[in-house]
């Protein structure tokens, strides 16, 4: 029964409901009045509600008895459960506080709390320590055990056993490090794939391990064999007849000990393993017959001692070199012999001899070289020593064939410049400085008084064809080809690619652009408008302005003639050496090697100076590494003629203007006029410029360009004199005298050059036709209006050459009494 039930039974009685409910039961049995008034009916109805009612008066009787007892019982029952209620309050507050305790105990000291670690911290710390101290427990029983096998390894090796002789047995205990290796690497590997994938640096330690017991196995034999080798005079050349038996055998035994120990080594060990091993430290054997000399070396080269001077790398670039050959005759009897015993008969002993002495030479260069990179005069020698030592050696017949150096790819040696070379911070100093060297070579030669002087031996026949060149030229020549000769011996094509085109290259162009700047200074100079252009040739500065006397000087008459016969000599000498330098073999095998490679194509493609590159063959073949340069000095040449011609023509035409108005004032006075005074001046002027070709240049371009004088001339004085007259017709004496003036321009120039008068026909052919009289006028005049039979004919008799039918009927005209 809930406490809702109990208040509502114990409120008192509601005389409505009580009303209600006497209704409901007097209307349920009491349909009619008829039954209502009934008195027994309604009596009974009465007497059992009334018994009810005492019924219910009883139970209420009972029922608050009852209540009373249980609510006393209640009372009590709920005071106990109070007491315990409160009790368990206060144990509650208690756990609470323990609880919190026990947080606060719990929280670790790596949260920032002045607390140290707690219990459980401490209990992990100390298993992780544990499980540390297990692993480490099992590190060191791994190396202890691989220390003890490698002990035993060298212990072994000491003492052979039953013979001294080596072979495989000797290197069982060996045999067992690698084994026990090998193993604990596959148990690591495994390892690894089911942990998180790091390395375990013990598997490095121990592979170094077998390393080192190789090694110090080696030592070992490699002490015996010095040892034996010292009683023989090792490392001083050894007269193997005069060593006593007992040596012979000691040294012998000790040498094949070691041959053998390899042979064992190369059985056992993995073939990329023995290949390494093998390129680096080469017969075992006789690398320990190179320890006493690399000491000797270091005692004398790589300490305070007076034979090590950075100055004098020659010194110790000798010393191997004599070594080398001092011991070359017991390398080949005496230690071939014993190595073609063995498994290693295909080694040359004296090449592998020589090529384990290569070391020895690295270290000292890579402890020099730092050294040097200051000082590039020393740094070039040191190189140039270098490279005169690898030639020297290649000279004697090294190379990796028939050592183990030797790989299957057939790798040449490089040489021992390679280590200096390689190195691009030393290359690029090495060539920093050669350039410095280069270019103050330069300055020096083209700023030097006499750098446009042509040089004069005396012993230059003038009529020859030899070209006399300028100081200038000749010693840049001299500088080209000393700077080529430093870096032939060069290994590589880059480098030599290099040297050409940061070198060699400027050089030709500097050249070309001081010989273009001084034609151009030149023209300047003699041009009505003038401008100043640096770069002109020596002594083109004296000038004091335009139109003074020092301008004049320098751009007219045989001086300035001289300056532009100096710049043809100049580029001419300069042209014909790079034809030279293109022939030759060392430029030839450049030049292909650069159209082969894409890399050195693109770096020549990239310079102005050199030709388009073609990786075929065939389109290259017929070019030369020089061709472009050799084209631009060609220009150069060529302008510089045009220049001389001009000058000289120009010279001499202004002189001829005062002499034909003279001579035409002459022919207007007098009826036999005679030779003016005044064509002397410009037939002098004439011959001094074609001495000054004569005796300055070889009659191959002499020649050539008197011809081009003499045609201009000629052409000049038939244009001005006879064919562009300004008064009348020529009288037969003045035609006379034209044609004598002509014959002394042909004799003049033909004295001057010692050549023939060819090159003034067309002058001579013209005074010829205007000097003709009576028949021969005629006959002329007939040819010339008559067909080409006729003309042919007449021509061929007359001797004309130059002059065709046009040209003899514009002659015709200008003589008196002709009429065409």
């Amino acid at each position: 029964m809930t406490s809702t039930q109990i208040r509502t039974l114990l409120e008192p009685a509601q005389r409505s409901i009580a009303e209600q409910h006497a209704r409901v039961v007097v209307n349920r049995n009491f349909d009619t009045l008829e039954s209502l008034l009934r008195d027994d009916e309604l009596e009974n109805l009465a007497n059992e509600y009334s018994q009810r009612l005492g019924n219910l008066s009883s139970k209420l009787s009972e029922s608050a008895s009852s209540v009373h007892s249980e609510l006393e019982t209640t009372i009590s029952t709920t005071k106990l459960y109070l007491e315990e209620v409160k009790e368990l309050s206060l144990s509650r507050y208690s756990l609470t506080d323990q609880l919190s305790d026990l947080r606060n105990e719990l929280i670790s000291a790596t949260l920032g709390t002045d607390s140290g670690p707690t219990l459980l911290e401490e209990i992990e710390t100390l298993h992780r320590s544990l499980k540390e101290l297990e692993g480490v427990k099992g590190y060191v029983q791994i190396i202890e055990k691989g220390l003890r096998l490698s002990d035993a390894a060298i212990e072994q090796i000491k003492n052979p056993f039953p013979t001294p002789s080596i072979s495989a047995d000797s290197v069982a205990q060996y045999r067992n490090l690698q084994s026990f290796v090998a193993s604990f690497t596959t148990l690591s590997e495994k390892v690894e794939d089911v942990g998180s994938g790091r390395s375990l640096h013990l598997v490095t330690f121990l592979e170094n391990l077998v390393d080192r017991t190789w090694d110090s196995m080696k030592s070992i034999l490699s002490s015996t064999l010095i040892s034996a080798s010292e009683k023989i005079k090792w490392p001083t050349p050894v007269e193997w007849s005069t060593v006593p038996t007992k040596d012979q055998a000691a040294f012998e035994l000790a040498l094949r000990n070691l041959l053998q120990f390899q042979e064992v080594g190369n059985n056992i060990h993995e073939k990329s393993k023995v290949e390494a091993r093998s390129r680096k430290d080469g017969l075992y054997s006789i690398q320990a017959l190179v320890q006493p000399i690399a000491l000797r070396f270091r005692y004398h080269f790589d300490t305070q001692r007076a034979t090590n001077r950075l100055d004098k790398p020659e010194w110790f670039f000798t010393h191997i070199l004599d070594i080398c050959h001092e011991h070359r005759p017991f390398m080949e009897r005496i230690i071939q012999n014993i190595v073609s015993r063995t498994s290693f008969q295909k080694i040359d002993a004296f090449r592998e001899f020589e090529r384990l002495l290569l070391p020895v030479l690295s270290r000292k260069l890579r402890k020099t070289i730092p050294l040097l990179v200051e000082h590039p005069s020393l740094l070039a020698h040191t190189i140039y020593r270098a490279l005169s030592f690898d030639a020297s050696l290649r000279e004697s017949g090294f190379s990796l064939d028939e050592t183990l150096g030797q790989t299957e790819g057939k790798e040449e040696w490089e040489g021992i410049s390679a280590d200096i070379l390689n190195r691009q911070e030393w290359f690029d100093a090495w060539l920093g400085g050669e350039k410095k060297f280069t270019d103050d070579q330069y300055e020096s030669i083209i700023n030097s008084p006499d750098a446009w002087k042509i040089v004069d031996d005396g012993n230059v026949d003038p009529n020859s064809s030899t070209l006399r060149p300028t100081e200038s030229s000749r010693r840049l020549k001299s500088l080209f080809e000393q700077v080529t000769d430093r870096y032939s011996p060069l290994p590589q094509f880059s480098q030599k690619t290099r040297f050409l085109i940061t070198l060699q290259l400027p050089l030709l162009e500097q050249y070309h652009t001081r010989i273009s700047a001084a034609l151009d200074a030149f023209e300047s100079l003699s041009s009505a408008f003038f401008r100043a252009v640096p770069g002109a040739l020596a002594g083109q500065a004296s000038y004091s302005g335009p139109g003074s006397q020092g301008e004049k000087r320098l751009t007219s008459g045989v001086e300035g003639a001289a300056r532009l016969i100096k710049a043809m000599i100049s580029a001419k000498v300069i042209q014909n050496a790079m034809l030279e330098w293109g022939e030759d073999l060392f430029f030839l095998e450049l030049w292909t090697e650069i159209n082969r490679r894409a890399s050195l194509r693109a770096r020549a493609d990239a310079h102005p100076s050199l030709p388009h590159t073609q990786s075929d063959h065939r389109a290259h073949v017929e070019t030369t590494i020089f061709q472009e340069l050799v084209a631009q000095y060609a220009k150069l040449f060529d302008r510089a003629g045009d220049l001389l011609v001009r000058l000289v023509c120009a010279e001499i035409s202004s002189e001829l203007k005062q002499h034909l108005a003279t001579h035409s004032q002459a022919a207007s006075t007098s009826e036999t006029p005679e030779m003016a005074q005044t064509l002397f001046a410009p037939l002098s002027l004439l011959s001094n410029h074609l001495q000054q070709l004569r005796n300055t240049l070889p009659s191959t371009i002499s020649v050539p360009l008197y011809r081009r004088v003499a045609s201009q001339i000629s052409t000049m004085i038939v244009q001005r004199a006879f064919l562009q007259r300004g008064h009348g017709r020529l009288t037969l004496p003045e035609a006379k005298l034209y044609a004598a003036e002509a014959e002394l321009w042909a004799e003049t120039a033909q004295t001057a050059m010692s050549g023939s008068k060819r090159p003034w026909a067309r002058l001579v052919e013209s005074s010829r036709v205007i000097t003709l009289e009576d028949g021969t006028l005629e006959a002329a005049i007939n040819a010339t209006l008559s067909g080409d039979g006729l003309w042919a004919s007449w021509r061929e008799n007359a001797g004309l050459e130059e002059l065709d039918r046009d040209d003899v009927a514009d002659l015709l005209r200008i003589r008196e009494g002709v009429q065409i």
